[in-house]
């Protein structure tokens, strides 16, 4: 019922329908969908962030100030993604998600208090 709020002419019914790839950078051959890349970008960068410990201060208080346990949880919501979109996503999208979590886990092991 949303959907046809959001669009205001036909190219962006049709847009919202298809879920179009676009061009990222103009002169370069990648394109994905921009909604799944906002996602995986979005949600890479609240993990760095919570794992480099700048919470906003309402997450902080629920977590009691643990960027580590707010990371993980992000963590884990990019590989449920992965696992749900697997053999489905362009090779583009599925490189994004790949280096992101790659990424994300490296630094989650850097970011561990010493034993």
């Amino acid at each position: 019922m949303w959907e046809h709020s959001l669009s205001h002419s036909p190219k962006e019914a049709e847009f919202n329908e298809i879920g179009s790839h676009i061009p990222l950078f103009p002169h370069s051959n990648v394109s994905m969908n921009p909604h799944f890349m906002t996602l995986v970008l979005g949600l890479a960068a609240q993990a760095e962030s919570a794992l480099s410990g700048t919470l906003p201060p309402e997450v902080a208080a629920q977590t009691g100030g643990d960027g580590r346990r707010m990371a993980q949880l992000l963590i884990d919501t990019l590989i449920m993604l992965e696992q749900k979109t697997e053999g489905r996503l362009e090779p583009d999208e599925k490189k994004l998600l790949s280096d992101a979590l790659t990424t994300l886990r490296f630094r989650f092991v850097q970011t561990g208090k010493p034993a």
